[in-house]
C-alpha cells in the first residue's frame, strides 16, 4: 500500500484532499468540538457554512444511551484506538477497566 503525505494549509484543505483520495461519490468524516480548537479553527459558523457553500451535506447525529458513550469513551482513552479500517483486528472482546467510585 503506498504511503500518501498530504500537504495543506487549511482544515477545510485537509477535507478535500482526503476526499480526493478516494473514489467515491461520498466522503464522511466526524467533527467534534475539540477538533475546532486541535485544527484552529476560530470561526466555526464559518467554516460549517463554507462547508456547506460547497456542496457538503451536515448530518448530526446523536447518540443516545449515555453509558454506551461513557463506555466507548473510556475504551478509546485506555486502548488509543480512535479508528479502523476494513481488515483491522477486531478487539470487541478486549477488555478494559472501567473506574467505580465506592465514595
Amino acid at each position: 500500500m503506498a504511503a500518501w503525505t498530504l500537504l495543506v494549509t487549511s482544515p477545510d484543505a485537509l477535507i478535500r484532499a482526503r476526499a480526493a483520495l478516494f473514489a467515491s461519490r461520498v466522503y464522511g468524516f466526524k467533527l467534534r468540538p475539540p477538533h475546532y480548537s486541535t485544527q484552529s479553527i476560530r470561526a466555526q459558523k464559518a467554516f460549517l457554512s463554507g462547508l456547506q457553500a460547497e456542496g457538503w451535506r451536515l448530518v448530526h447525529l446523536r447518540r443516545r444511551n449515555v453509558l454506551r458513550v461513557a463506555l466507548s469513551s473510556l475504551r478509546r482513552e485506555q486502548t488509543k484506538i480512535v479508528h479502523r479500517t476494513v481488515g483491522d483486528e477486531s478487539d470487541e472482546s478486549a477488555p478494559f477497566d472501567v473506574p467505580i467510585d465506592r465514595s
